[in-house]
């Protein structure tokens, strides 16, 4: 039985990479490297320079598509409370008109 719950787990923390939250916005915003104004030279050479390119890219890309699912479930947010506020309006006006 305990098997199962600690599987039941781990695919829970699987899937957590595919909600997305502020706090990970944020911590991925934070996250940016800052550009140095030294002259900092590494043995790696261009190979480096791509793996950075590349950890960048996806980094900026997730960013970027956080933002737009966070600002979408806002926008839903915002015109569904719109939208409950009106929830039997129509229904006690007709009551109040009998």
């Amino acid at each position: 039985m305990s098997g199962d719950s600690s599987r039941d787990f781990s695919a829970a923390a699987n899937t957590s990479a595919d909600i997305a939250t502020k706090a990970e916005l944020d911590t991925r915003v934070a996250s940016r490297p800052t550009p140095e104004v030294e002259h900092h030279l590494t043995p790696g050479g261009g190979i480096e320079m791509q793996v950075h390119q590349s950890v960048n890219l996806e980094n900026e890309s997730r960013i970027q598509n956080l933002r737009t699912r966070l600002d979408e479930r806002s926008a839903a947010l915002n015109e569904q409370f719109g939208q409950s506020r009106m929830h039997g309006k129509a229904k006690a006006d007709f009551d109040r008109s009998r």
